[in-house]
């Protein structure tokens, strides 16, 4: 499937089958940037986690809304693998309980 990108304010942009975020949940697009993405079809992946819903998410109402937070709870395993082991690819002890209490941590967000 092939990949393409497009700057924020190319009016030639075509549509999309996903816009992916990873803007901090504080910023404030132009109104008419978010209005014209969003017209764009697709869903919207965001990867801002606080505050959430983020300007960007409320600004996008006809069209499905992902959260990052499940990407962001794996990058986290990753991260404490590296901390504890040095390596990424060492499974934590008992790592399905530790996935399991991270999600039941963001089920509310």
């Amino acid at each position: 499937m092939p990949v393409t990108s497009a700057l924020l304010d190319d009016p030639a942009s075509a549509a999309v089958d996903l816009t992916v975020s990873t803007l901090p949940g504080t910023v404030e697009l132009d109104p008419a940037v978010s209005e014209r993405l969003a017209g764009q079809g697709g869903a919207l992946f965001s990867a801002a986690y606080a505050p959430w819903p983020t300007p960007l998410v409320q600004s996008w109402t006809d069209v499905p809304v992902l959260n990052g937070l499940e990407m962001l709870l794996h990058q986290a395993v990753l991260q404490i693998r590296i901390f504890l082991y040095g390596a990424p690819d060492r499974a934590l002890p008992d790592e399905a309980s530790v996935l399991t209490a991270m999600r039941a941590a963001i089920a509310d967000r």
